[in-house]
């Protein structure tokens, strides 16, 4: 499908077709680019809805934390271009995809790894590959002191973005706790709330006119 030759009556079509999580037919790579553009033409107005997130999650049934994560997936493909084909993505699991967008925070070349990810043949070996990578990142420690009371909320928060963080929706939620998981999580918890915020200014709970 090429979403970009879409009219918009037929992309929001497509949206509601392919985005909701009980079609069964529904591709990751071919739901990011639909939200992708509906983000960038700012399609969501059409229903009303004065952000990104609110028409996701409203009308899509997508939470922030998904919907955040799915735009990143639509970015990867457009910042690939053409050196990735849609039949390349379309042979990816989007645990696999997940993994090639880590490595394209810190600068990997994409057709290369798109590569290395078709021939990897478990998500854990390309993970592995990845890891030996960002090993060479540099890290930073950053403490913050919180009231007790929060805790139970960051849990929370952090458990509910680990199956996007991590790309399995079978995740245990103590892994939100795993130094080598969280920081991901984090990751998810932030990205989405910035997202929100630069579109919605509360995040998107208002309710459409």
């Amino acid at each position: 499908m090429n979403v970009a030759a879409l009219t918009v009556e037929e992309l929001l079509a497509q949206a509601h077709h392919l985005l909701r999580r009980d079609h069964g037919e529904r591709h990751w790579s071919i739901a990011a680019q639909v939200l992708l553009r509906i983000e960038g033409e700012q399609l969501y107005e059409a229903y009303g809805w004065p952000s990104l997130p609110a028409y996701a999650e409203n009308e899509l049934g997508l939470d922030r934390a998904e919907c955040f994560r799915t735009l990143q997936l639509g970015r990867l493909i457009r910042a690939a271009g053409s050196g990735v084909s849609g039949e390349q993505w379309q042979a990816l699991t989007p645990s696999k995809a997940g993994q090639v967008l880590r490595i394209q925070a810190v600068g990997g070349e994409l057709s290369s790894w798109v590569q290395k990810a078709l021939a990897a043949k478990t998500t854990a070996d390309l993970r592995h590959q990845v890891d030996a990578v960002l090993g060479k990142e540099a890290w930073v420690t950053w403490k913050v002191r919180i009231p007790g009371t929060l805790v139970e909320l960051v849990e929370t928060a952090m458990a509910l973005a680990l199956p996007t963080a991590t790309g399995d929706p079978e995740s245990a939620p103590e892994r939100a706790k795993d130094p080598a998981v969280a920081f991901r999580c984090l990751e998810v918890v932030m990205g989405a709330y910035v997202m929100g915020f630069k579109e919605g200014g509360d995040g998107g709970t208002a309710v459409p006119s």
